[in-house]
C-alpha cells in the first residue's frame, strides 16, 4: 500500500514449513520481520513443534520483505519446552533494534497451556548480527500479575522513545471486548521492566472497536510514532459467532512525564 487505504495482496510469504513443524491448519501465526543488511530479511513466526506438541518460534530468510521466505531449520529457534525453562512453548515473536543497531527478540512463554497452568511471562534475548541466532540468554521482562490482565499476557512489542524502552503487550481473553493493551517501561532491552498499566489497560474497547490488541510500533514517513493493531468490530467478538478482527492504525504519543497514549481506537478513516 502507498496510502494505508488501498492494498494489493501478495503471494504467500512462507509457502513451506520446515519438516519439524506440524502442517495442520491454524497452528502457524504472528509473523514479524527484521531487516539485516540491504537485502536480507528474517521472518520470525509461531508454529507447532510436532515432537513436543507445543507452539514454538522459528525463523525464515528472504531477499525481499515480501518473500518468499525459506525456513531451512532442523528444529525450533526459541522453544521453551525442556530443561530449566520448561514453559509449555514460546509464541508471539517481535524483533527490536536498539540505538546501536543491536537486535533483540521479545516473545511470550506459553505457560497458560493446561500442561503448565502458570501465569504467562514476557521474555527478551539478544540476537546475533544476522538475526538467525541468539547472542544472549532469555531474560524475563514481565509476568501476568494484575486482575485486568487475566487469564493471559501476550503479544509484546518494544520501542525506544527519548531514552526509555517501552514494552507494549496484550492481555485478557482475546475473544472478548475485555481484551486490551498495557505497557511497561524498561531500563534496557533485557529489562528490568516496570509495569505502568497497574489499574487497567492504556488501550481498551471504544465505540465499535472491541478487544484491541497485537500492537506493533512503527514510524510514519514524517517520523510520527504509530501503532498498528487489531480489534473486533462490534457486536461480535468470537470467530465461532461470525466475528472478524481487522487491522487498525493510530498515532501514539509520549508525554513529558513518559506516559504513553494512543489517539484511538478510532473507527473512521484518519488523515495522513
Amino acid at each position: 500500500s502507498t496510502d494505508l487505504a488501498t492494498w494489493t495482496v501478495l503471494p504467500d510469504a512462507l509457502p513451506s514449513l520446515p519438516a519439524w513443524a506440524s502442517p495442520s491448519a491454524g497452528l502457524t501465526w504472528a509473523p514479524s520481520i527484521l531487516q539485516r543488511g540491504p537485502s536480507t530479511f528474517v521472518m520470525y513466526y509461531t508454529t507447532r513443534d510436532a515432537a513436543s506438541g507445543f507452539q514454538c518460534i522459528s525463523h525464515a530468510v528472504a531477499s525481499s520483505p515480501a518473500g518468499p521466505y525459506v525456513d531451512s531449520s532442523a528444529s525450533a529457534f526459541v522453544c521453551q519446552v525442556s530443561g530449566a525453562q520448561s514453559l509449555c512453548g514460546s509464541i508471539d515473536p517481535s524483533p527490536f533494534v536498539d540505538y546501536d543497531g543491536t537486535a533483540y527478540l521479545v516473545w511470550k512463554s506459553d505457560e497458560n497451556a493446561s500442561q503448565c497452568a502458570h501465569p504467562p511471562r514476557l521474555w527478551s534475548a539478544a540476537l546475533s548480527s544476522d538475526g538467525t541466532g541468539l547472542a544472549g540468554p532469555a531474560t524475563e521482562l514481565l509476568e501476568m500479575d494484575r486482575s485486568w490482565q487475566q487469564p493471559i499476557i501476550e503479544g509484546p512489542s518494544m520501542r525506544l522513545v527519548s531514552g526509555t524502552y517501552y514494552l507494549v503487550y496484550s492481555a485478557n481473553n482475546y475473544e472478548s471486548a475485555s481484551y486490551a493493551m498495557g505497557y511497561a517501561r524498561c531500563l534496557s532491552p533485557v529489562g528490568p521492566c516496570e509495569n505502568v498499566s497497574i489499574g487497567g489497560p492504556f488501550v481498551s474497547s471504544a465505540g465499535s472497536a472491541l478487544g484491541p490488541g497485537g500492537g506493533e510500533f512503527f514510524d510514519d514517513p514524517l517520523g510520527g510514532l504509530r501503532l498498528v493493531y487489531h480489534a473486533w468490530t462490534a457486536p461480535k467478538t468470537t470467530y465461532a459467532g461470525g466475528g472478524a478482527r481487522s487491522m487498525r492504525i493510530d498515532r501514539l504519543s509520549v508525554s513529558d512525564a513518559g506516559i504513553l497514549s494512543l489517539e484511538g481506537p478510532t473507527t473512521t478513516p484518519q488523515p495522513l
